[in-house]
């Protein structure tokens, strides 16, 4: 099945979708259920909106939007499917600020996490600001 963020297409395989049990599957709230264990103490875990951040386009370009191995992809992505149609706790995504004037964001890490949640109808994604270590670079 393809779905859209802004202008760009991503595809769940029909199969992935029936094994999940998505079908008539309607989110109970804007966002998925947070992990707070997975965050730092002092991390502010706020609620975005999935069309304030900008597309992937050079991820679709390189492999498409779940650009791991087709095997690693297909479990990766059942394996968010199926904790979110069970209301299972999951770690939010990170963001940083976009340079592109028509985006807030820009989605850092969690892309498996955001296309899956957009796609089972979430409207706001659990989202951390990234933060860059310097000393580490």
């Amino acid at each position: 099945m393809k779905f859209h963020h802004h202008n760009l297409e991503f595809e769940i395989s029909d199969s992935l979708l029936t094994k999940g049990s998505v079908f008539g599957f309607k989110p109970k709230n804007k966002s998925y259920l947070v992990d707070f264990e997975s965050v730092s103490d002092n991390t502010k875990v706020i609620s975005l909106s999935y069309n304030d951040f900008e597309p992937l386009y050079h991820r679709q370009k390189a492999k498409g939007i779940f650009c791991d191995d087709v095997l690693t992809a297909d479990e990766r992505v059942l394996r968010i499917i199926k904790w979110l149609v069970s209301d299972h706790k999951i770690e939010p995504i990170e963001y940083s600020l976009s340079e592109h004037p028509n985006y807030k964001y820009k989605l850092e890490d969690g892309c498996h996490r955001f296309h899956v949640s957009l796609a089972l109808g979430f409207t706001e994604i659990p989202s951390i600001m990234k933060t860059w270590d310097i000393y580490n670079c």
